[in-house]
């Protein structure tokens, strides 16, 4: 059973908006990257995750952003849906095309374990460009006051941080 401050942590990012949220795992995955054994990562891997992390790096870095931010949807929203570029020029051109599809219902069917191993292989497989991007150059003090509350937790409480937010 989560400890109070894991709890605490847990329900402070859930708070969060979508874009904060991203910005401290950016943040923690920038702190623990080096302690983390790939060998136990590749442990946890699937095929699925593989799969999900070629179509991630087949994106502009502005889509691969996108498609992100579309894995942390609420459950409601989660469908296969098509995403709109946040440009108003770009917008006009996804609603003529389409729009772009992202693979929501394959990250939500991960299990917890699969999708520690995504983001760590994402982040890898970037060469940590993706926790620079999710990082944000200019966090909020929420997601600073955050990112220093999980730095205070050891490893087991980062874990059962990851295991109920992902």
């Amino acid at each position: 059973m989560p400890s109070t401050e894991v709890k605490e942590t847990v329900q402070t990012f859930n708070s969060l908006d979508v874009k904060d949220r991203l910005a401290v795992l950016g943040m923690l995955y920038s702190s623990v990257s080096n302690s983390v054994k790939p060998d136990d990562i590749q442990n946890l891997s699937s095929p699925e995750v593989t799969k999900l992390i070629n179509q991630v790096k087949e994106q502009s870095e502005q889509k691969q952003l996108q498609m992100i931010r579309a894995f942390f949807l609420d459950e409601s929203e989660k469908t296969d849906q098509v995403q709109l570029d946040p440009n108003p020029s770009a917008a006009l051109g996804d609603l003529v095309t389409g729009g772009d599809t992202f693979p929501t219902k394959e990250y939500s069917s991960l299990k917890t374990e699969a999708k520690l191993a995504f983001w760590y292989q994402l982040a890898q497989a970037t060469g940590g460009n993706i926790s620079s991007i999710l990082a944000d150059n200019q966090p909020s003090s929420e997601v600073q006051s955050l990112a220093t509350s999980l730095k205070s937790l050891d490893a087991e409480q980062q874990a059962a941080f990851l295991s109920k937010v992902l």
